[in-house]
């Protein structure tokens, strides 16, 4: 349809060229001038790329972000979350000094640091992955990990209160689809059990 606008007003703008040119040659003598507006004969062309242009944005609905993470279960509703959004599960004080927790809470998780871990930059840009280490101090771990039956990203925090260790962990639905098995669901089905796997294992790791 565009084609054929775009033909009819060239034609139509040829014509009026002649048409006009020729008016101003008999006239020449009398001293006339002649104004020739072309504008009206592109209105029906422009008017047609508009009226298509706002047809196809109304037929193209606004997508879902495949990126967002699914929502939470309602047995999760009411669970505390940090400002990201992760379920708090845990926050203790552990009888170990920082360094010692650190080690043993990654190793009970299989946590890598970046250069163990592959394509660890491109997980740190997705929020999929963090390693924060600051010995004697502040350690921070975020990463998938398997829990039981779950595969969640869970970040573990151990912080030095002066002879102990503040243990925190949260956890967040596996999101993007990285790498999830599809038998694995994106929140825990039980968060009620798979909390209670979470915090036997880290205690597991914590005791003296």
């Amino acid at each position: 349809m565009k084609i054929e606008h775009t033909t009819t007003a060239g034609a139509l703008l040829a014509a009026a060229l002649v048409t006009g040119c020729a008016m101003i040659q008999e006239d020449e003598r009398d001293d006339v001038e002649y104004s020739l507006d072309t504008s009206g004969l592109f209105e029906v062309a422009q008017s047609s790329d508009e009226e298509q242009g706002e047809a196809a944005s109304e037929g193209s609905p606004d997508q879902a972000d495949s990126s967002d993470p699914p929502p939470l279960p309602d047995a999760l509703a009411d669970a505390p979350r940090t400002d990201e959004g992760y379920v708090m599960a845990y926050d203790e004080l552990a009888e170990l000094d920082v360094d010692t927790a650190y080690n043993r809470v990654r190793q009970a998780f299989d946590y890598e640091t970046p250069a163990q871990r592959p394509n660890h930059e491109l997980a740190e840009d997705i929020g999929l992955y963090h390693h924060v280490s600051e010995p004697g101090s502040y350690y921070s771990m975020r990463d998938g990990v398997e829990i039981g039956h779950d595969r969640v990203i869970l970040q573990v925090d151990l912080e030095r209160e002066r002879d102990q260790t503040r243990v925190q962990a949260v956890y967040h639905a596996f999101f993007a689809g990285w790498g999830r098995p599809e038998d694995h669901e994106p929140w825990p089905s039980d968060p009620e059990g798979f909390e209670r796997n979470l915090i036997d294992q880290l205690e597991a790791a914590l005791v003296e």
